[in-house]
């Protein structure tokens, strides 16, 4: 084999190599784009048009009432605030469970909110507090209502006992506020809205407008039997969803658009899966036998040369035949 012909397939075989090798890593990294996005459920609404809960375990409030407001005295009723704040005195801050003699102040606070709507809770509440306020000073703020903008990560649900306020099920919502960071608020509630997420593990954003009753207790995860309980201000009152946008509006386009190009790809990567893997015989076997035409000549021919090369007497035909036939 001359130096040329191996120098030709030494190249051919090496950007060959290089080419499908390239291509290899090329498909790994499309199926991975592609694996990722379909991980996501988020992906799959353009096509379901469904709005997908965080979690598994997450359920939605369904068939929530529209706000109802019960008549009855408020806070803003001097007979009523003075008994709230003689009702006030047995509470005790930083417990990890409500106290049966913490009841009465407890459900009172139900009553007021009960009695008024979201909106007018709202015209008297202050939106100026930090958490050190209720932290620091928990008797000042007692009984005072409240407006915070909460993230919220954890909303639990349970059937409450019997009570003056007649409330059914309280649901207990845990998050915190811009300001106070890492540091929870625990709010109560006797209302959620429709299709809003309850679970141990939801990420929605709420405004919450109510009165503050004590500093709640809790251990952090991960905390042992001995360890200290952490404090967070317990408020009581009404809770108005501010949900993500909808994402059948939100993909009516663009979903579509992601939906299309998703296929495209996946499409692509099927096509460069057999491209690569399903094997090339033929093509393989044309290559080589070019190769082997270029390194070893024809021995006939050779043959008939050296014939040629002793003279007529030893001349002999070569076993090919060059001519042409006529039909």
């Amino acid at each position: 084999m001359s130096r040329t012909t191996q120098r030709a397939r030494t190249s051919f075989y090496r950007s060959s190599g290089t080419l499908r090798l390239t291509s290899v890593i090329m498909l790994l990294v499309v199926i991975g784009l592609l694996m990722g996005r379909a991980a996501d459920p988020a992906s799959w609404v353009w096509l379901t048009g469904e709005r997908q809960p965080n979690n598994p375990e997450i359920q939605l409030v369904a068939n929530a009432a529209p706000e109802q407001v019960t008549p009855g005295p408020t806070d803003t009723d001097p007979g009523e605030a003075a008994a709230a704040r003689e009702q006030f005195q047995a509470i005790t801050d930083h417990t990890l469970a409500m106290g049966r003699e913490e009841m009465p102040a407890y459900w009172r606070l139900f009553n007021w909110v009960e009695h008024q709507s979201f909106d007018e809770l709202s015209e008297r509440a202050d939106r100026s507090a930090v958490l050190n306020q209720f932290i620091q000073t928990p008797n000042e703020q007692r009984g005072k209502p409240f407006q915070l903008k909460l993230n919220v990560r954890r909303i639990l649900s349970y059937d409450a006992p019997a009570n003056s306020a007649g409330i059914e099920k309280v649901y207990e919502v845990w998050g915190w506020t811009t300001e106070s960071k890492a540091w929870l608020y625990v709010v109560l509630t006797a209302h959620l809205p429709a299709e809003m997420p309850v679970g141990a593990d939801v990420n929605e954003s709420v405004n919450f407008v109510g009165y503050f009753l004590k500093d709640q207790g809790y251990q952090a995860a991960g905390a042992g039997p001995q360890d200290k309980p952490l404090a967070a201000p317990l408020l009581i009152g009404r809770v108005a969803w501010n949900p993500p946008p909808a994402p059948a509006a939100a993909a009516a386009d663009g979903g579509w658009t992601q939906g299309i190009i998703a296929t495209v790809l996946l499409i692509g990567a099927i096509g460069l899966g057999i491209w690569l893997f399903i094997p090339k015989q033929v093509g393989a076997d044309r290559r080589e036998k070019a190769f082997s035409e270029l390194s070893s000549p024809n021995t006939e021919v050779q043959d008939w040369l050296k014939e040629a090369e002793r003279g007529p007497a030893t001349f002999n035909q070569p076993t090919t035949d060059f001519r042409f036939h006529n039909n």
